[in-house]
């Protein structure tokens, strides 16, 4: 391990071995959304995810946003009190700030999943600034309220 490994407690949890992370661009790493909890979306999430992208420079990143399903252990972390789960606002600030931050023009972007409520795709140089105002339009019209009464993370 590296002094310089990022320490993921949000997008993508993972511990980093210099041996796992040739220097190519094959690696697709898959970043969860969400999975940092409520408040740790940017300073936690998604600016560490940053600084392992940036040092790994996949050829393509995929975005899915956590969905808690019943019968799961983070489930009953959030049943219990032990896990509060980011507001659908902080999850999309978070993907925007990872676009900020992120320097990798030439890598693929996918967060076309059905977990994603606002969808966003294509190259980190060229697509970047039109999926940041994506994010943008998504944040400021949200009403969080009438989110969570509608759009439902109960199944892939």
């Amino acid at each position: 391990m590296t002094s310089e490994k990022a320490d993921l407690t949000g997008l993508g949890r993972a511990v980093l071995e210099d041996s796992l992370w040739p220097n190519t661009q094959s690696n697709h790493p898959l970043l969860m959304p969400g999975l940092g909890g409520k408040g740790k979306g940017v300073e936690k999430s998604a600016l560490d995810a940053v600084s392992l992208v940036n040092r790994i420079k996949p050829g393509i990143i995929i975005f899915t946003t956590l969905a808690v399903f019943p019968g799961t252990p983070m489930y009953d972390e959030v049943q219990d009190g032990t896990f509060n789960e980011a507001g659908e606002k902080e999850i999309l600030l978070e993907q925007k700030t990872f676009l900020e931050n992120v320097d990798l023009p030439g890598t693929y972007l996918w967060a076309n999943h059905v977990l994603n409520a606002t969808p966003i795709a294509g190259f980190l140089g060229r697509d970047k600034k039109k999926m940041i105002e994506t994010l943008k339009c998504s944040m400021e019209n949200m009403d969080e309220e009438a989110f969570k009464k509608t759009f439902h993370r109960t199944r892939l």
